[in-house]
Parts: structure tokens; sequence; C-alpha cells
């Protein structure tokens, strides 16, 4: 409760400056305390609740978890319920609207492609060079581009070119990956 009541006092700059830098698992000082404690507490609340990983996840991310799930109990700033899941398989009730809706709005889908290559006009992403399964390739140009990909394959595209217009885009190199798998029965 100590631990909560401190990170929910936290001013937006401590949050950022310091909680987002210290894993949770160091915040709660685990290492410490009881095996039972860093079951519940360390272990429970980062892996069951968010898949994440104790002396992975920051303070910040996993005590803004925490604070939404009061919150919510408490009955404020929330438009449901706690725990929620689909009604539905994953494609049916979410993937499958968001695609439709995505196709009103104009966007195409193509299916089986792969981007190679970001090619840029001035400061703005112009084209894309794509590969099929059969090992055809084509320039695609677009007024816009969404990089909706994992990390790991998006930052393999980012040119000199297009890290000098956007130099931001180089800190995806720092990011760390890993995967997380979860299941769900109807």
């Amino acid at each position: 409760v100590e631990r909560l009541l401190v990170f929910l006092t936290s001013s937006d700059e401590r949050r950022f400056g310091q909680w987002e830098y210290q894993s949770w698992w160091d915040f709660i000082s685990a290492e410490r305390m009881s095996a039972e404690y860093r079951k519940c507490l360390g272990v429970g609340v980062t892996t069951q609740l968010v898949a994440s990983k104790p002396t992975v996840a920051s303070t910040r991310t996993i005590g803004h978890m925490g604070e939404a799930i009061i919150m919510n109990l408490m009955g404020r700033g929330n438009d449901g319920e706690f725990d929620r899941v689909l009604k539905a398989p994953t494609n049916e009730a979410w993937i499958r609207p968001w695609v439709r809706m995505l196709r009103d709005l104009g966007v195409r889908f193509k299916v089986g492609h792969k981007v190679v290559k970001l090619g840029m006009r001035g400061d703005r992403i112009a084209w894309a060079r794509t590969r099929n399964v059969k090992g055809r390739t084509r320039r695609v140009e677009a007024d816009w581009f969404v990089c909706a990909m994992p990390v790991e394959r998006a930052r393999r595209l980012w040119s000199p070119d297009l890290l000098d217009v956007d130099p931001d885009l180089g800190a995806m190199d720092r990011l760390a990956v890993d995967w997380m798998t979860g299941i769900q029965f109807y």
C-alpha cells in the first residue's frame, strides 16, 4: 500500500523522470521481501495482468495500470467493468470491424506483400518498394504510409535519408523486443 501511495502521489515529472527508469521489481523492493510478496506483488501483478516481466517493466507502466484498476473499482473514470474480454473471437469482434472501417476510409490492403524499402522525396516518404510471395517487386506511391509492423522489422527500413528527416526513429534500435502469448476460450 505504501508503494502504491508513493506512486499515486507522484507528479507527472517524477513519473516520467524517475519511475519510467526504475523497474517495478526494484520499486517494490521485491528482492528484500518474502517469497509470497514477490509472487503476488512482483510476478503476479506484472505477469498475470499485463504479461510483463517485473524486473523489466517500468514502475510508471505498472503504477498506471494499478491506478487505473483502483479508479475503476471505485467507479471513477471508467467506462465498464474492470476486467473485460471480447464477446466473440478476436477477428469477429475487433479485427474485421476495424479493417472494414479502414477500407471505408479508403485504405487498401495488400496481403502477401512485404515492404523492403521506403523512398524519400524531400522530407516525406514518397514510395515503398514491396515484394510479393512470388518475389516480384513493385513501387507503390501514396500520400500517406502507416508502418504497422513489428519494431524489429520496421527499424530495418529506416534509411539514412529517413533518419535525417526524423532522427528520433533511430531510438527504435534501443527498444527491447520480447514475445508474449495469451489464449481465450469461448
